[in-house]
């Protein structure tokens, strides 16, 4: 950028006048820091190089789960950074059973499986009285079951049960923890 930028869209008899080329000075040096600033800003917006905590926030702005925090190493953080890419489709699909199993991949690392009791309905067809989500993961993915089982509460409706079962056991389910070892809610 050029140094005299904005002296140079004065009319000339105004610049040969030092005071007003001193003064005019001024706000130049102001607003070259300014222009420099903002050109540096798709770096703080871009989940891939942005600070981790501007991430977060931005994230936090479409209700993701950025607060959990994963093991804090740079897995977690590129976790948390493709959740923020991806927050347009994750919104879009929220509350869906392929946007539960997406948001879910994202933040341990595995492969989500969601199965509900919902659907449509026609007005003669008989509604299941228990709106029920199991989800089944082969591995938890360094998140820990509390994390998980608060963000599935965050996720699902509030009339919704679900069940979380990780590694082919039930851990968790809409009333909370479940101790290791009992197998079943």
């Amino acid at each position: 950028m050029r140094q005299d930028w904005l002296l140079n869209q004065l009319p000339a008899v105004m610049v040969r006048d030092p005071f007003i080329s001193r003064f005019v000075g001024i706000f130049q040096q102001i607003a070259t820091g300014i222009r420099e600033e903002a050109d540096s800003v798709p770096a703080f917006v871009s989940p891939g190089i942005a600070p981790d905590e501007f991430v977060k926030w931005v994230g936090s702005w479409t209700g993701l789960p950025v607060h959990i925090d994963f093991r804090g190493d740079e897995v977690a953080r590129q976790r948390i950074k493709t959740m923020v890419r991806s927050s347009a489709n994750l919104y879009r699909r929220r509350g869906t059973v392929d946007g539960l199993a997406e948001l879910l991949s994202i933040v341990t690392g595995e492969k989500a499986t969601v199965s509900d009791t919902g659907g449509i309905f026609r007005g003669d067809d008989d509604i299941p009285d228990r709106r029920h989500v199991t989800i089944g993961l082969p591995d938890d993915g360094g998140v820990s079951i509390p994390a998980l089982t608060s963000l599935l509460e965050d996720a699902l409706p509030v009339n919704c049960s679900f069940e979380l079962v990780v590694g082919g056991r039930i851990v968790a389910d809409r009333a909370g923890f479940v101790s290791p070892g009992t197998g079943s809610p």
